[in-house]
């Protein structure tokens, strides 16, 4: 996999939206500005004109290396590379944010109040939506991805559904947290810390290349380098001040104990 692919460029998202379609249409007039067509300007930039024609209709995500050749070609003196950031940073549809999981080696995770859907367990009321990207979950937990889930305790506490189902979710995370390949920890509501995030973190890696997002609940963001960079380094002090993986797993499983009464 490549960083193209780690970072969801070129990949179709959704549905269009407000900043890939801005992008295309800026895009789309500098291209007719020195009078080429798609085919022509696909050619010029080394892409097809079918990936020219999606970008500029907002369904595809141009790439870094995209936006770059499309400056040169245009000599756009910068505008076309203005675009970079707004495009690699907008919020991100539900099927970019799976696909970059599968694409990644090895996936961290912060959950401050719910658990991440690839630790969830399947429910006979889960959905079909639900069940497919559950098998894919089940796929990525098998595959021997480096895993690492810091959750607040409070996650632990809170029951989802009824308290039945939800000692059996807390069973089943530690029956994952056992695999080598998989580390769990809580942050103890008694840490005494402050956290360093105040939402939910996902940081995914390949290789060298590093980036993740924050979910703020009705879009996930992006983060660029830099962003992703500090992420890392927080999310280092975060586990230290976290409850170690044998200490946390019994904890969990002292709480199934306890919520399944």
């Amino acid at each position: 996999m490549n960083d193209r692919t780690l970072a969801g460029e070129g990949l179709p998202p959704d549905a269009p939206d407000a900043v890939l379609r801005l992008a295309g249409a800026i895009l789309g007039r500098w291209r007719k500005h020195i009078g080429l067509n798609q085919m022509e300007f696909g050619t010029r930039v080394g892409y097809g004109s079918d990936m020219v024609a999606s970008v500029e209709l907002g369904r595809r995500v141009p790439s870094v290396s995209y936006l770059i050749a499309a400056e040169v070609v245009c000599d756009a003196h910068g505008t076309i590379s203005l675009l970079e950031p707004h495009v690699r940073q907008r919020p991100r549809s539900e099927q970019e944010v799976r696909r970059a999981e599968e694409c990644s080696s090895a996936l961290s995770y912060f959950a401050p109040v719910v658990l991440p859907d690839l630790f969830l367990i399947d429910t006979d009321d889960s959905t079909t939506g639900d069940r497919t990207w559950l098998r894919r979950s089940r796929q990525i937990l098998e595959s021997g991805t480096r895993i690492c889930l810091v959750l607040d305790q409070a996650v632990l506490l809170r029951v989802v559904g009824d308290r039945t189902a939800h000692g059996h979710q807390l069973q089943y995370l530690a029956d994952l947290a056992e695999r080598p390949h998989i580390v769990v920890q809580v942050f103890p509501l008694d840490g005494g810390e402050y956290l360093p995030f105040t939402a939910p973190v996902t940081l995914m890696q390949d290789g060298d290349q590093l980036t993740g997002f924050v979910d703020a609940g009705l879009a996930k963001y992006w983060l660029g380098p830099e962003g992703a960079r500090e992420a890392e380094r927080r999310f280092a002090d975060l586990r230290s001040a976290a409850l170690p993986p044998r200490a946390s797993r019994d904890l969990i499983l002292s709480t199934a104990d306890r919520i399944g009464r």
